[in-house]
This record gives structure tokens, sequence and C-alpha cells, in this order.
């Protein structure tokens, strides 16, 4: 499911300018990118970083799940309302040629 890389790397925002960070495992300072500032990590927030992937991951799997469930319910309704339309039909029909037969 995950590769290497994405095992060495963690996602913080930037605490300046709030950019999405990704931060390879073995650094405790780098910069951002986006505005410069300089970002110190301590374990707590690699701690963090990495529950924060394994939620994203959890969540990502789930509604996938819910997705295809979805998916599963709903491939009948278009042939149950084909069928009820047909039996409706058929109701007419059958209606209609006993009172026709009725009359004569």
């Amino acid at each position: 499911m995950s590769s290497l890389k994405e095992e060495r790397m963690m996602i913080l925002k930037c605490p300046n300018c709030a950019h999405s960070l990704e931060i390879e495992d073995e650094l405790d300072t780098f910069y951002c990118k986006y505005c410069g500032s300089k970002i110190m990590i301590n374990d707590n927030d690699r701690l963090n970083a990495k529950i924060k992937i394994k939620e994203m991951e959890h969540e990502y799997e789930m509604e996938k799940l819910r997705m295809e469930r979805e998916k599963e319910e709903n491939k009948w309704t278009f042939p149950i309302i084909i069928i009820g339309v047909i039996a409706a039909f058929l109701a007419f029909i059958l209606i209609f040629i006993l009172n026709y037969a009725s009359i004569s």
C-alpha cells in the first residue's frame, strides 16, 4: 500500500503560511518552500504527522468501502423501476381488455 519513500515522508502544515509540507523523516530542520520560514521538527511532531497519515489512509479506505456498498445497493434501482413500469402497463392493458370485453 505505502511505498518505502512514502513511509519516510511526513505531511505537516507550515505554522507561518499553512501550506502542506512534505518532510523527510531524517531531517530536523528545514525551510518552507512557499514562504521560506525555518521549521524545526521534534519527535512529537513526527509522531503526530504519522498518526495523521494513518487516519487519512483509514478515512480513504472507509470512503472507498462506502462507495462500493452504495454502488452495490443502487445497481437494482433501474431494473426495479423498469419492472414497475411494465407491470403498470400490463395492468392498464388488462383493465382496458376487461372493460372492452364487458361492453361488447
